[in-house]
């Protein structure tokens, strides 16, 4: 089926991403891929599998985990649905083994995953087998996966946890599975946060003024005049050698400058409050029971998604 599916899809959209391999993808993820191809190149830690990811809204850590997921030869699966029919898909979805994101990252960081390196070289089939072969506890058989198994028998008279389970699991007479139905709560706190402010610089300009002041000066005038008259006593007087001083005097303008403070800028802080209302959704484990019309007695046990738009086989 998936090989038919393949070759149907090849006329679609296939890229080559360097760390994943060939892609083909149709749909939202085909597109979300070319845009991310063109714009930021592939095999940038931005662009390829991780950017076509992120452009649908898959948070980037998670993106890492899918893109990882794909090198190591697991399948991804994108459905874009409409709101009324998110159920169906996530039930098709766990039906055929989907993979829970957070328990997959989980395991790749306990074994040195420290970030999807896109110069890496994809999986081939030889290594996908060996690979999956030394992991048994995620990969039960090739081609399928389910959560790490716990330690422990669940022989007869002996409780089973959901952790143990793969998709379909035989329940013998005189045994009992626990599923553990798990519901998100939300827990809304505050935190502080730079969202602006006022940054006061001082700087100092100089104007040119000017004034009009008026100065006095005097100055020395020397005038000969002629003269034609008898010597008197006084011109007797003066008949003699001498030196006469005459000093000029003048006023200059006297520049003096005072500060003043003619403004003041006051800068403070005031605190309001506001009321905001967060908006989020919560997950819950539903469990529904089939009855089954044979003789054989079966669990088949639902994984919880990290999100019901993305979802994988990786």
């Amino acid at each position: 089926a998936i090989g038919g599916a393949l070759g149907l899809l090849v006329g679609l959209g296939a890229l080559a991403i360097p760390g994943v391999g060939p892609v083909i993808a149709a749909g939202p993820l085909a597109t979300a891929l070319g845009s991310t191809a063109l714009g930021a190149g592939l095999g940038a830690a931005t662009g390829g599998l991780i950017g076509g990811l992120v452009g649908l809204g898959v948070p980037e850590e998670e993106a890492g985990y899918y893109a990882e997921g794909v090198r190591r030869g697991g399948t991804l699966v994108s459905v874009a649905s409409p709101d009324d029919r998110v159920d169906e898909a996530v039930t098709i979805l766990n039906r055929h083994n989907a993979v829970d994101i957070d328990q997959r990252g989980s395991y790749y960081r306990q074994g040195g995953f420290a970030g999807f390196d896109s110069n890496a070289k994809p999986f081939s089939a030889t290594e996908i087998q060996t690979y999956r072969g030394q992991n048994p506890n995620v990969y039960r058989a090739a081609g399928t996966t389910s959560a790490p198994a716990a330690t422990g028998s669940t022989s007869a008279g002996t409780t089973a946890s959901a952790g143990t389970l793969g998709a379909s699991t035989t329940v013998n007479e005189g045994e009992r599975v626990a599923i553990p139905v798990v519901e998100e709560e939300l827990q809304v706190g505050k935190r502080e946060v730079e969202q602006g402010g006022a940054r006061i610089h001082t700087s100092v300009t100089e104007t040119p003024v000017q004034e009009q002041v008026t100065l006095r000066e005097e100055h020395v005038t020397v005038d000969r005049r002629p003269v034609d008259r008898a010597v008197s006593d006084t011109d007797l007087s003066t008949f003699r050698e001498g030196t006469i001083e005459v000093t000029e005097r003048a006023e200059v303008p006297v520049v003096a400058k005072e500060a003043r403070v003619v403004e003041e800028v006051v800068v403070g802080k005031e605190t309001t409050e506001r009321t905001e209302t967060v908006r989020d959704t919560v997950r819950r484990t539903d469990v529904d029971v089939d009855e089954l019309n044979t003789t054989d007695t079966s669990v088949t046990q639902t994984m919880p998604t990290k999100d019901a738009n993305t979802r994988s086989n990786i």
